[in-house]
């Protein structure tokens, strides 16, 4: 039952909304505050490369999965 609960917070609908980003990334970008597609267009890529576990590759796939998401 917990685990239907934590899918409703906000937590767990960022997780949900990073789900096509591997797990490791969704979980820098909601441990950094970030809960939205939106946040992430926002946010500048030294911004992104700012957080620890993001490098060129990795920022590559969220830029790549934010582009996806627009449509």
């Amino acid at each position: 039952m917990m685990v239907i609960e934590e899918r409703f917070t906000p937590t767990g609908v960022a997780y949900q909304r990073f789900s096509n980003l591997r797990r490791g990334t969704a979980t820098v970008l909601v441990r950094a505050g970030y809960r939205s597609w939106k946040q992430i267009a926002q946010a500048s890529d030294a911004d992104l490369l700012a957080l620890k576990g993001v490098g060129p590759s990795v920022l590559a796939d969220i830029r790549r999965e934010q582009w996806l998401e627009s449509f």
